[in-house]
């Protein structure tokens, strides 16, 4: 990204001036290019269309049952079901 013509022109001088440089191959676009502001707009369109996306993903995961999805209203276990101990609400210090 170039501020100016006169800032890219710098820039590429330099680099003819490197030892062993035979070719400059420049993707520099100017800050203020209408060549820019076009991707730019691309790039926010993209962004849209996948915000979108991922907005309709999860409204189907939580309308729709058996996706795999969780909306965090289902159990998905603790530290004592991981731990191995019971869980149907007997105490194991009572014996069962």
């Amino acid at each position: 990204m170039a501020q100016s013509e006169a800032e890219l022109a710098r820039v590429k001088a330099h680099a003819r001036e490197i030892q062993h440089v035979r070719r400059i191959v420049s993707h520099v676009l100017l800050v203020d290019s209408a060549e820019r502001e076009a991707l730019l707009e691309e790039l926010r369109a993209e962004l849209r269309r996948l915000d979108a996306e991922d907005a309709d993903d999860e409204t189907a995961a939580e309308t729709e049952p058996g996706t795999g999805e969780s909306d965090g209203s289902e159990r998905t276990g603790d530290a004592e079901d991981a731990a191995g101990s019971p869980t149907d609400g007997s105490d194991a210090a009572d014996g069962g």
